[in-house]
């Protein structure tokens, strides 16, 4: 933004000086980024709570995964068939 030197010295001496200018502009500019702040760092909490959620949930995921891949011998007690699972993770009959 290009200020003129004629408004810049009007301004400066409505506002009681160039050093105070200079604190009111400031001021102004802390007032329009504070709730940016606040925004910014809720949205860090809330990433930062999904991200712990996501990396829980997949690690039950392959728990369980790996819990079934150490019992592959499955009866069902309807039939009395034996069954196993294959590489894909397909139940087959035996």
């Amino acid at each position: 933004m290009a200020w003129n030197y004629s408004e810049l010295s009007k301004m400066a001496k409505n506002s009681g000086g160039p050093e105070k200018l200079i604190d009111i502009l400031v001021k102004s500019g802390e007032k329009k980024v504070l709730p940016w702040v606040g925004v910014a760092f809720a949205g860090g909490i809330a990433l930062t709570v999904g991200v712990q959620k996501a990396i829980s949930s997949f690690s039950k995921k392959k728990a369980i995964s790996t819990a079934e891949v150490k019992a592959p011998l499955v009866t069902t007690p309807t039939a009395n068939v034996n069954c196993a699972l294959d590489a894909n993770g397909r139940i087959k009959q035996l």
